[in-house]
Order: structure tokens, then C-alpha cells, then sequence
């Protein structure tokens, strides 16, 4: 769409429809639409800045075209925040899972031992033959 028009007895040119609604596509059902609307020689109201007269518009206001950058943006921007995030989640959990294998494995060496078969928690094994008191000698069992 091309279209003329007079500001101040100075003729202007302008080729923008609306905010936003240039854009490119292979399909023509937009440019047939737009045509449409915009017969050649129908007279129409053209909208114009008045500090920069040729900068000209035929229909004025934003649209949810105009939004489309900014959308393309989120999806750049979530899209980003998943390449960064997603990795360090796996970070973060792998630790706490090698934290665990390690913690259990650490734990698992010190109760391989069946605790009922421990001399200070069974009660029916024959406390004649624990060692006295009185002797110093280490038997790796710490009461509390």
C-alpha cells in the first residue's frame, strides 16, 4: 500500500498501514486483506506526526503485532534460563546424590554388623567371659 498525502499545501508519501503490521510472509492472504481494505483511489484519513510530516501512519494505536519482538524475546529469554538453570539443577542434585552414596556408604561400613548380635545390646549372650572393669585394653565398643 502506497498512499499520498497533503500537509500544508506539501504533498507526502507514506507506505505504513499500521504499528507493527510490517512483516514479511510467503503467504498473500494478509496483502489481499489489507488491499481490500485499501482500494486505489478510495480516499482515506491518514494520521501523521506533526514534528516529522513524513512520518505517516493510515491506522494508528498499537496492535498485538506490535508485541510480537517482545515475545520472541521471552522465548530467547526462557529458553537461556533453561540452558542455564537446567544444567545447574543437575549439579546441585548430583551432589546431594554422590553426598548421599558417600554418607551411606561411610555409614554402612560402621553397621555392617548385625546390632543384635553387639554384646551391650543382646541380652542372652554370657557376660562371664566380658573382661573386667578395671582393664584398660580397647575393645572398639564406646558406651555412652
Amino acid at each position: 500500500i502506497v498512499y499520498k498525502y497533503n500537509v500544508s499545501e506539501k504533498e507526502f508519501r507514506g507506505e505504513t498501514v499500521s504499528f507493527g503490521g510490517d512483516f514479511s510472509s510467503t503467504s498473500s492472504h494478509h496483502a489481499n486483506t489489507v488491499t481490500q481494505k485499501y482500494p486505489v483511489g478510495r480516499e482515506v484519513s491518514v494520521y501523521h506526526d506533526p514534528v516529522d510530516l513524513g512520518n505517516s501512519v493510515l491506522e494508528p494505536g498499537v496492535t498485538w503485532k506490535s508485541y510480537i519482538i517482545y515475545g520472541i524475546g521471552l522465548v530467547f529469554l526462557a529458553v537461556g534460563l533453561l540452558v542455564f538453570i537446567g544444567p545447574l539443577c543437575f549439579i546441585i542434585f548430583g551432589t546431594f546424590i554422590v553426598a548421599g552414596a558417600v554418607t551411606g556408604a561411610i555409614g554402612r561400613n560402621r553397621s555392617d554388623n548385625d546390632p543384635r548380635e553387639m554384646p551391650f545390646r543382646n541380652p542372652t549372650i554370657d557376660r562371664s567371659s566380658a573382661p573386667p572393669k578395671n582393664d584398660t585394653t580397647d575393645d572398639g565398643f564406646d558406651i555412652t
